[in-house]
């Protein structure tokens, strides 16, 4: 309601993401002020981000959410998220800085290319290429050319970001693997396979 118009319900998104005691409704009401990319939140997302109270997610989309808003003091945090020794920290560090974006967004991000995870490379490839940066290419064809993960869970996570990241950098070379992922016994791999094919 908020972007045809609707201005009144803004505050009641600031509210709520404020008030709330429910984590989930607070991380998503982080994600929907980036989203509205008003400058005058900022206030209320530093303090989800910083709020001792919140959860690790409320905090991380308050952090994605002044990234996606363009604050210039957010780069430095997310610059540590991506040299943490926590594979985690690092992926959603990708995902802030893609959000930050710009030349400063996507430099930091061709760093992580080389990252020791698969995972870590992967989400940095896709989202790359959401800021234009088709460089990540190679890495998507390394892992589709590699034997899969032992771990399945870690297979198919890795599975879902290589089938977004064909739709996101495209080419003849990724678009051939598309017909395999989407016969993957797991439905979220399907699913992002199905994507890349509506996205190309």
């Amino acid at each position: 309601l908020c972007k045809i118009g609707e201005e009144s319900y803004y505050k009641t998104i600031e509210q709520t993401a404020l008030t709330t005691k429910n984590p989930t409704v607070q991380a998503n009401a982080a994600m929907i002020l980036g989203k509205l990319g008003k400058k005058e939140a900022l206030p209320v997302l530093y303090k989800i981000k910083d709020s001792a109270d919140s959860t690790n997610a409320a905090a991380f989309n308050a952090t994605e959410a002044i990234a996606r808003i363009g604050d210039e003091k957010i780069y430095k945090k997310i610059w540590t998220m991506l040299i943490s020794v926590y594979a985690d920290d690092r992926y959603m560090g990708a995902h802030a800085m893609a959000a930050f974006g710009g030349s400063r967004g996507a430099n930091a991000l061709i760093t992580m290319l080389d990252d020791e995870i698969a995972e870590v490379r992967l989400i940095a490839a896709e989202r790359l290429a959401t800021l234009g940066d088709k460089s990540g290419k190679i890495v998507v064809l390394d892992y589709l050319n590699s034997p899969a993960p032992e771990d399945k869970v870690v297979a198919n996570r890795c599975n879902v970001i290589a089938a977004l990241a064909i739709g996101q950098i495209g080419g003849e070379q990724l678009k051939a693997y598309l017909p395999k992922l989407l016969k993957s016994d797991s439905a979220f791999t399907q699913l992002a396979a199905a994507k890349s094919i509506l996205l190309l």
